[in-house]
């Protein structure tokens, strides 16, 4: 219940910034007397999740929407839908899909393979790892690269973040976008932009 932004992507990314905010902004962390604490990052936003969880299956049950939780087998498109699943068929005029997805793997040589091994990891992998390396390279300057790049700086990790593109954040204001680089280029991440 929630989708991706819920249970893997937004929530919990903006559980870890804010960990990792509160302990750069500490005089302790930058003087180095205290090491990030992931295990409690992690807890924070686990707790994070399910408690918007809970609360969204409260507001849905509220407004008298049923939660049915079956794999569906098939869809038929008649005069209606017809929806079948595991425990039976549904129909309706009107149908809405919302299936979730899945993260985007770029087609890189090696890297699914070092995904599989767990010598990389994808954005959601990242928080479910017991420790974090000390320098990581980051595909992709879309917002999760960043934020995972900003995170991962924040708690004083060597970051460099990789693109294809020439033009990162494109979809923002070409103001925003440059001032937001600039920001993060100052806090010490690296960019290498047009790569191939």
């Amino acid at each position: 219940l929630g989708g991706v932004c819920l249970n893997r992507g937004c929530i919990p990314m903006k559980s870890f910034i804010y960990c990792s905010d509160t302990c750069h902004r500490s005089q302790n962390w930058r003087s180095g007397e205290e090491p990030f604490a992931l295990q409690k990052a992690v807890e924070y936003g686990r707790n994070n999740v399910e408690r918007l969880k809970k609360s969204l299956e409260y507001m849905l049950n509220r407004d008298l929407i049923e939660i049915r939780r079956e794999e569906v087998r098939g869809i038929r498109k008649g005069q209606g839908f017809e929806l079948e699943t595991d425990q039976g068929v549904y129909r309706a005029e009107e149908l809405i899909l919302a299936s979730g997805s899945e993260e985007c793997i770029p087609a890189i040589d090696g890297l699914r393979e070092a995904l599989q091994r767990g010598t990389a990891v994808s954005g959601s992998g990242l928080f479910a790892k017991e420790e974090i390396p000390e320098k990581a390279v980051i595909i992709g300057s879309g917002f999760e690269g960043l934020e995972i790049a900003g995170f991962l700086r924040d708690i004083h990790k060597d970051v460099v973040v990789i693109d294809r593109l020439k033009n990162p954040l494109s979809v923002l204001d070409q103001d925003i976008s440059s001032f937001y680089l600039r920001q993060l280029k100052q806090r010490g991440i690296r960019f290498i932009f047009g790569a191939e």
